[in-house]
């Protein structure tokens, strides 16, 4: 797995939550039966890459294998998950002010970072969803 594959998992995560190699209950597509190879087949130090970025948002990726009652022999399930109890440390107000004012000067009030930031944030989900 590469950055790419990497970022193509992740959009895939964000949007479905859970990736199947393989399923009792329904029909797995050919993306995502994908998705899962490459989660399955990656090297450590790209697998500890992605779960360092899903810290930082506050998200887990658990793995389940056939070993567990409910996935057929030799599948593998991913599964992203919200970490409980826990705030993500590149998420918060006073963090997003901070670097907004900072990349904009100290002229910048708080009020105008929280609409800035809205405005970028609504611009990465529309190339999110328009990349489907």
């Amino acid at each position: 797995m590469n950055n790419t594959d990497m970022g193509r998992v992740y959009a895939y995560l964000l949007r479905n939550r859970i990736v199947e190699s393989k399923s009792m209950r329904r029909n797995v597509s050919h993306e995502e039966r994908d998705m899962a190879i490459m989660l399955r087949d990656a090297d450590a130090h790209m697998r500890a890459l992605l779960d360092e970025f899903l810290d930082g948002q506050g998200l887990m990726l658990k793995s389940f294998s056939d070993d567990v009652k409910g996935l057929p022999a030799g599948a593998v399930s991913f599964v992203l998950a919200r970490k409980p109890d826990t705030n993500p440390p590149f998420f918060g107000t006073e963090r997003m002010i901070a670097r907004m004012q900072q990349a904009g000067g100290s002229d910048v009030s708080e009020r105008d970072a929280k609409i800035w930031f809205t405005h970028i944030w609504f611009i990465l989900i529309d190339i999110i969803v328009l990349n489907r």
